[in-house]
């Protein structure tokens, strides 16, 4: 037979496969997609009466790799065979001699290799034994002439060798194409009772149009073809299914064609079956010589000469690790990292990942990470909960070490776990990301503040020792300009001895310390910002920034202090009530705060001075507050 050599002789095979991976040169092999460590499965066969081993599969995952060993002691066919000629003995009786045949699949083999969920390929070998028994005459002389039977053997051996390749465009869909006797490797002499072993290519489909029921078929280039479907349900005591298969080719010049009909059961990970194969036509119960060496056959299973057959199937899923419940499908989303910004991370995902539920049950997903370089551990994100069977995009959070301090950016790797209600892993994947240096700024101005309490310490230091310089001054001042004149001498003691000067990588999105700018002596305007704003808040004074945006370029930077004077006490600095505005500090009261523009770097009533002009023509008159092109941003 020539087209059933390479179909499923017991219609079983999409009852195993989920409907998406039909990744099987021949359905008989255990499909891929249900295995998932050790699967084991044996079958009987009953054919004539006589029942007897069909066959003993183990299968073996290892992580993407698949790997089917299949010994079969049940695929086999012998005939025997009158020669034509007869010998006539003195006694005048005839000697008939006998030819006998014997045909058998020993073993097979398959490997195939998962490359994306949606497509996987790989190669199948089977191992095919050919015995020939004749028997001939022999003259043997001694003392007188006598006649003797003598029996020749000849042993063939076969590898048939086949590649295969399987896509599932959709979740319910899968396409395979497939060949059929590629390559044959022969070791014997040929003989006239050899297999036939006819090249020819299969395309394949399995589809499921609801959750219940498969519909899959076979085609090969040969125009034998395999139809068919399956139908399940599911019970607290286990699943039960039917399925129905027709086929039909043609062996020489017999059609050969009937129908699989299959009945299983199965509870967790243990299966049973019972498959009937009925033939329409009527097998072949005997054949001349000449008609058999002219037409020989193509299938051991499945010839002109098959009888109906009856199977039992037992299967076992040996899992030495939980089933996985959930799957990584893709990355969507995964952003650089600012170091500096540690902190944001514990509420601002940096990465999202999509997953897929695989069970028919709700799963809480425990997602983690671990970025190396700045995680000495995994990273546990919130749970999330994911319906059967539907998909989420999870995000990442997470916590990086205070003490990384690498100036250079660097390209790191992040590991995204995904756990559900065991300990175990369920999936994982590893991805690229980039880690900023330690100075890198992400343009963000609420993201400042974080380089204003890097050097917290040195800031506060330094201002105290400008202040304790002049002591005697401050003691002298009226105690509500305290503050006013504690901002007057820190700015006249640093920034008059600054030089303005671009980022040392030519771009606004690196940012220095405060005590890198005051020891450089020079900056650009969030520099100067940054090194203002620590200066006063390390010692209590409340600052803010003032972000100018603008539109395709880069914005300005300067700073909002807080004189602490009320709104009764603004007079005590100044008779014009436009160098001032009233905004609340962090205990809610309003008060009175300056703009100071610290790229100016001559004295602090000319950077008040600048500072006031620019937020009142472009955050008042301009309306830069209410339009949105102007933003305050708090320190504290």
């Amino acid at each position: 037979m020539k087209g059933q050599n390479s179909f499923s002789e017991k219609g079983l095979g999409t009852q195993y496969s989920n409907f998406n991976d039909l990744a099987e040169i021949e359905n008989r092999f255990v499909p891929n997609s249900i295995v998932k460590d050790w699967f084991l499965r044996a079958s009987l066969l009953n054919e004539s009466g006589a029942s007897f081993l069909n066959s003993i599969e183990v299968s073996k995952k290892i992580k993407n790799n698949f790997i089917t060993i299949r010994y079969t002691p049940g695929k086999i066919k012998e005939f025997s065979f009158l020669q034509n000629q007869t010998f006539i003995s003195g006694d005048t009786s005839s000697i008939s001699f006998q030819t006998g045949i014997t045909y058998q699949e020993v073993f097979g083999i398959r490997y195939d290799y998962k490359f994306f969920n949606w497509l996987n390929a790989g190669i199948s070998s089977r191992y095919f034994s050919q015995n020939i028994k004749e028997e001939n005459i022999s003259a043997v002389f001694s003392d007188s002439l006598f006649l003797s039977r003598l029996s020749e053997e000849q042993n063939i051996k076969n590898w048939k060798n086949d590649l295969f390749v399987s896509i599932s465009p959709y979740e319910n869909l899968s396409l395979s194409i497939a060949t059929s006797n590629l390559y044959v490797i022969r070791d014997g002499a040929s003989s006239s009772y050899d297999l036939k072993f006819p090249k020819s290519f299969l395309l394949s489909f399995d589809y499921l149009p609801f959750r219940n029921i498969s519909l899959s078929g076979v085609i090969e280039s040969n125009y034998a073809f395999l139809l068919g479907f399956n139908s399940w349900k599911n019970f607290e005591i286990g699943s039960f299914g039917i399925g129905s298969n027709y086929f039909s080719s043609k062996d020489a010049d017999v059609n050969v064609n009937g129908l699989i009909a299959s009945i299983k059961y199965q509870y967790g990970d243990l299966g049973f079956s019972i498959s009937a194969l009925k033939y329409f036509n009527k097998p072949i119960g005997s054949e001349s010589h000449s008609q058999f060496v002219k037409n020989r056959i193509s299938s051991i299973t499945n010839n002109r000469f098959s009888s109906d057959k009856l199977y039992a199937e037992i299967y076992f899923a040996l899992n030495s690790k939980p089933e996985q419940k959930v799957k990584i499908l893709s990355v969507e989303r995964i952003e650089k990292i600012f170091p500096i910004i540690s902190e944001e991370y514990a509420s601002m995902p940096f990465a999202e990942i999509r997953v897929v539920n695989l069970t028919g049950d709700f799963v809480n997903v425990k997602p983690s990470s671990q970025i190396y370089v700045l995680n000495k551990e995994r990273i546990y994100s919130p749970s999330v909960s994911i319906s059967p069977y539907d998909t989420v995009v999870i995000p990442f959070y997470s916590n990086i070490d205070i003490d990384y301090s690498t100036k250079k950016t660097e390209l790191s790797f992040v590991n995204f776990y995904i756990t559900t209600d065991n300990s175990s892993i369920d999936d994982e994947i590893q991805k690229p990301i980039l880690i900023n240096g330690i100075n890198a700024w992400s343009g963000n101005v609420n993201h400042l503040k974080y380089f204003v309490t890097k050097d917290f310490s040195y800031s506060s230091e330094f201002s105290k020792k400008i202040l304790l310089e002049n002591k005697s001054h401050l003691s002298s001042v009226d105690e509500r300009v305290l503050t006013f004149e504690k901002i007057k001498l820190i700015f006249n003691k640093v920034f008059p001895q600054m030089l303005y000067v671009s980022d040392p990588n030519a771009s606004y999105d690196y940012v220095q310390f405060p005590k890198e700018t005051i020891q450089l002596r020079g900056g650009d305007c969030d520099d100067f910002a940054v090194c203002f704003s620590s200066l006063l808040e390390s010692i209590g004074i409340e600052t803010a920034f003032v972000d100018y945006s603008e539109e395709q370029k880069i914005s300005h930077v300067n700073i909002l202090v807080n004189t602490e004077l009320s709104t009764e006490e603004a007079y005590l600095i100044t008779g014009n009530d436009l160098k001032y505005i009233i905004r609340k500090n962090s205990a809610g009261e309003d008060q009175i705060w300056i703009p100071i523009e610290t790229t100016v770097l001559t004295d602090f009533y000319d950077a008040w001075n600048v500072g006031v002009e620019k937020f009142n023509s472009e955050a008042i008159q301009g309306l830069g507050l209410s339009k949105g092109k102007v933003y305050i941003i708090d320190v504290y």
